[in-house]
């Protein structure tokens, strides 16, 4: 993995999870080592579950190809030491996090021709610190990297039962301090793609909560009041699923600010029934 000299402003995010799913236009600078700027530094705050990464400009990500829980994803506004280096898709940069690219070739003249088959073939390839990296085509990638994320993401073979007991505390309680632990507990962990794109309109970290708590099979989710102004009641008994948000406070010129962060509590729609079914 090509060192990453971190400059003094760098902060660590929460995790990887939401990065290759935010639409950033990624360069690749060497081995296990990509960087991206953001559109407007205010947006890197969305990796972060702390406001210490508002601001920041760039997101760099340092991993080991091949070793899904060894990404980390740093924000800074520094870019000391970055080139421009080979900018590829974030489907690209994620077959590169897998370890999914060919072995590099020789550097020889005999594999010219080769690189002229691999153009005329369909085969994608991109050149990266004077290694050839053999992306296949994105269709049949990206249908076999969807029935190996199935695999890895189901708890018979990974171990990882989903339940509030991940997101949980010593005692079984999930308070904000126990979510946020999980955050940074299980930030390498990649939520799947399609199960990003269901729940978009929250955060990477939220995501990847509920991701935690209710598995890749989660259906639509909502407050309490959410469900009743879309005629369904929660159903009794039903413990709900715990997100974070910020607490807002007015202070005393009338304006709103953020103080610190609450519990959020939402339930999905296996957990509701019809409103005119209640008795």
């Amino acid at each position: 993995m090509t060192e990453y000299k971190k400059p003094s402003d760098v902060m660590e995010a929460v995790g990887v999870s939401g990065v290759l799913s935010a639409g950033l236009r990624w360069h690749v600078v060497g081995e296990g080592l990509a960087w991206a700027e953001f559109d407007k530094p205010a947006d890197a705050v969305r990796f972060t579950m702390t406001k210490k990464g508002k601001g920041r400009k760039f997101a760099v990500m340092a991993f080991t190809p091949g070793e899904e829980f060894s990404g980390v994803v740093y924000l800074t506004n520094v870019k000391r030491g970055l080139d421009a280096g080979q900018v590829v898709s974030e489907g690209q940069l994620l077959d590169l996090y897998h370890g999914q690219e060919e072995k590099p070739a020789a550097k020889t003249e005999e594999n010219k021709p080769a690189k002229k088959a691999a153009k005329d073939t369909g085969v994608t390839v991109v050149t990266l610190d004077h290694k050839m990296l053999h992306i296949k085509p994105a269709k049949k990638e990206a249908e076999k990297q969807a029935a190996k994320k199935a695999v890895k993401t189901n708890p018979a073979t990974t171990g990882l039962q989903f339940g509030p007991a991940l997101v949980s505390d010593k005692e079984g309680k999930i308070t904000i301090s126990s979510l946020l632990h999980a955050g940074k507990a299980f930030a390498s962990r990649t939520v799947p793609a399609e199960f990003s794109a269901r729940f978009k309109k929250y955060s990477a970290d939220n995501r990847l909560l509920l991701y935690l708590q209710g598995g890749p099979d989660l259906g639509p989710v909502s407050t309490y009041r959410g469900w009743l102004k879309q005629g369904r009641q929660v159903s009794k008994g039903q413990h709900g699923l715990k997100i974070l948000a910020p607490r807002m406070v007015i202070k005393e010129d009338g304006t709103k600010a953020i103080d610190g962060l609450r519990l959020v509590t939402l339930f999905s729609v296996d957990q509701t029934e019809l409103a005119s079914q209640e008795a």
